[in-house]
Order: structure tokens, then C-alpha cells, then sequence
């Protein structure tokens, strides 16, 4: 039985495990954390896990709150605003296969537990190069998949896929409760809708309910500010009362119809929030240990996105599924350096796309997609394929970008 290490316990760790089990491999996870202080640790952002990814997990039996409708995104609706709060358009659509809104505390903490109860070897520690160069000798083949601290060092800049050399965004979510996403919708009674927003040259505002740890509805209010424009105004060292309390104003005074949505809430009991610049950043896919052995990067250890798009999760799910079956069609070869690049390309063909997608969102939209979007505000047909295209954005390829291809595409959908 071949042996791999996985180190980090978010989705794409713990995804990747589930999977190499079911597969028959003996599988050892890394976690800083246990089940209990995963589920206790401080805030860490929340997305919308799109069908698709979802759907990996279900054939993993991992859907354990598909039934809770807390979990449950059933409808998206998309704005466009002009800065002074004029609505330019709205796109809405239902999602074919609702999508999965949740605390991830509550997520990995009992993926973890589960983990151990069907087999695989759960390691609690803060793991550092000695740890690789320990399990590089004891296993076939080391994963990393954390994202953070001594491991991105192992993984240099990948400058040939890196469009930016700086944060495009201030991020600030604010976990909150009281929020109606149903403001200003008809027939919505009874599902879950999740919001976004985009403000013309300012940002994005990005709201969606989410079951949280405590088995209650709560909602996330994302703010996506671009640099010393409108929303810029966070400062993750002040009070978070204060910042929310300062967002909210400013909403009110510059977009009411995004206020509407959020000037009844509140901050949850544990006033708690997410605050910060992300660097968006493709990495090499293999890292070289001291020894000369090499590790395998996948998830945020290599691709980290800005969450403008949500692109992240259900990019780390994939990556995961991808890595399983590339790592069992391998056989009995040695996981060498080359493998590992070959299944990063293999990988990179359909991730790209995400990560230009967002990017293509981080910057000012372009006469192609503008048009796009007027269509889908137009059209529902082609706003549900748009919309439900975010959790595979490997469709949006070539119409997105190419202005023959969005006309066709138009056409096709007229």
C-alpha cells in the first residue's frame, strides 16, 4: 500500500485525503489544528461552493448539511451600480444545483473527525521543513496544500502566470445577522438568495447567508474596495463595531439599494470579521526540500485568488479530485518531479480560467463584457448559464474575452 502525506487541513488537504482513502491508500494529514481548535479558531472567510464542486464532495459522501436549508444557496442575483447608486442592471437566475454556503470551522473540524474515523492517520503539530524531510522519507509522495508561513517559501513565483504584482482589492468581511437578501425581490418567499454588487470603479459588495457554527443563519457582508477609491475605508486594527458601523453609513449615503439589504443587521454575538489585501499568485507546483527531495503544492500553497469570484474553494475542490486521479493513474511509479509538473499542467488546462476570470474582474470591465452582462440582465437563459458558469469557469472561455465569440454566443442564446 503506497503511503502519502498531506499537509493542511482545508479543502483541498482534506478533500485529497477523503479521496486517496476511498482509493486504498494509507493516508497521514497534517493539521496545526485539531477537530475542536479547527472549530474554535478565529474567523477565516466564507464563499459559495458552486454545484459542481459541491457534487465532488457528495460522490465522497462528504455533503453532511446538504440537507440543512441554512447551507443551501438557491438563487443569485447580480447588480451593477453606478456610483452614485443608480441600479445600471441586474442579472438573476436559480441555480440548477443549489449551492453550499457554511462556516468552514464547522466544516473541517468534523471533516477532520471523520477523517480519523475512516482510517486515516491524523498528525496535530506545527510542521515545518524538518517534518517534510522526515515524511519524505517514510512516505511515496508529500501533498502541501497549506498556504501559509515557512511552505509558500518552498514554492517560488510562477511570473509567467502572475498578472499582478500587488493587492487589486481591500477585503473586509463582516459576519452579521439581520440581513434581507429578499429586499426588492418578488417569489423569492422560502429560498435562499445570495447578492452581489458591483459598483462602478469603486468595488464589489458581496452578501450571502451561510450556516454558521453554531447551527444558526447568519450572513456574510463582503467588501471588495478598490484601492483609495470610495470603499477604501478599512482598517483591520479598529473596532470592528466601528468599521461596520462606518460601512453601513456609507452605503446609506452613496447606495441605498445595497443599504436596504443590510440596515437592520448586526454584527453576530462574537463580532467577528475578516480584514485584509490579497495577493493574487500561481506559484510553482513542486517544492525542493534541503535534501533534494521534492513535495507536490496544490491549493492555496500555489494558486491563491482574490475572492472577488469565489473561485478559490471550489477551485481547491477541484484540484483535489484532479489530484487523486492523477496520483492513482500513476501506478506503482515514483511520484518524481516531472509527474508533478505534468499533473499541475494537466490541472492548470481548465484552472486558468479561473484565475482569468477573476482577474478579468479585478480590473475595469471591457466593452465585451459589459456587453455580456447587459445581455444576461436581458435574457434569462443566458443569465443562468452565466451565473452557474462562475463554478466552472472554464466555460466562459472563449466568449468571455473574444468579441466574435461573445456575438456568436449572443446569437446563440437569441
Amino acid at each position: 500500500m503506497r503511503k502519502i502525506a498531506i499537509i493542511g487541513a482545508g479543502q483541498a488537504g482534506l478533500q485529497l485525503g477523503f479521496g486517496l482513502l476511498r482509493a486504498g491508500y494509507s493516508v497521514t494529514l497534517c493539521s496545526d489544528k485539531s477537530a475542536r481548535e479547527l472549530e474554535q479558531a478565529g474567523p477565516r472567510p466564507v464563499t459559495i461552493q458552486f454545484g459542481p464542486s459541491v457534487l465532488l464532495e457528495q460522490a465522497l459522501d462528504l455533503c453532511l448539511w446538504r440537507v440543512n436549508p441554512l447551507a443551501r444557496v438557491d438563487e443569485v442575483y447580480m447588480s451593477v451600480f453606478a456610483p452614485d447608486g443608480q441600479r445600471l442592471m441586474r442579472i438573476e437566475a436559480e441555480l440548477s444545483e443549489p449551492a453550499q454556503s457554511m462556516d468552514l470551522r464547522l466544516k473541517f473540524g468534523r471533516w477532520l473527525r471523520l477523517f480519523a474515523d475512516q482510517g486515516g492517520e491524523v498528525a496535530i503539530g506545527r510542521c515545518g521543513v524538518d517534518e517534510l524531510e522526515r515524511l519524505a522519507q517514510s512516505h511515496d509522495l508529500v501533498v502541501v496544500s497549506a498556504g501559509r508561513g515557512q511552505f509558500t517559501e518552498l514554492f517560488a513565483p510562477d511570473p509567467s502566470r502572475c498578472e499582478f504584482d500587488q493587492p487589486q482589492r481591500q477585503v473586509a468581511m463582516f459576519y452579521t445577522r439581520g440581513c434581507d437578501m429578499r429586499v426588492g425581490l418578488d417569489g423569492v418567499e422560502g429560498r435562499q438568495v445570495s447578492r452581489y454588487s458591483i459598483v462602478a470603479g469603486v468595488g464589489e459588495v458581496i452578501m450571502s447567508p451561510f450556516l454558521s457554527r453554531s447551527g444558526e443563519e447568519h450572513h456574510y457582508v463582503q467588501f471588495e474596495a478598490i484601492p483609495d477609491q470610495g470603499m477604501d475605508m478599512f482598517d483591520r486594527k479598529a473596532d470592528v463595531g466601528e468599521q461596520y458601523d462606518q460601512a453601513k453609513a456609507w452605503l446609506a449615503q452613496h447606495q441605498a439599494e445595497i443599504h436596504a439589504l443590510v440596515e437592520r443587521s448586526s454584527l453576530t454575538p462574537e463580532r467577528e470579521w475578516v480584514c485584509g489585501r490579497i495577493q493574487p499568485k500561481v506559484r510553482e507546483p513542486v517544492g525542493a526540500l534541503p535534501s533534494g527531495a521534492v513535495v507536490m503544492g496544490i491549493g492555496d500553497a500555489v494558486i491563491v485568488n482574490d475572492p472577488v469570484m469565489a473561485q478559490g474553494l471550489n477551485s481547491a475542490s477541484k484540484w483535489a479530485a484532479h489530484a487523486v486521479q492523477s496520483i492513482q493513474a500513476r501506478g506503482d511509479a515514483a511520484f518524481s518531479e516531472a509527474w508533478m509538473r505534468e499533473s499541475f499542467e494537466a490541472y492548470w488546462a481548465r484552472a486558468q480560467f479561473s484565475n482569468k476570470l477573476t482577474n478579468t474582474v479585478l480590473c475595469p470591465l471591457g466593452p465585451v463584457q459589459q456587453q455580456l452582462l447587459g445581455f444576461a440582465s436581458q435574457n434569462p437563459r443566458f443569465a443562468k448559464m452565466f451565473v452557474e458558469g462562475i463554478g466552472q469557469a472554464e466555460v466562459f472561455d472563449p466568449w468571455f474575452w473574444d468579441e466574435d465569440a461573445a456575438k456568436a454566443m449572443m446569437a446563440r442564446y437569441a
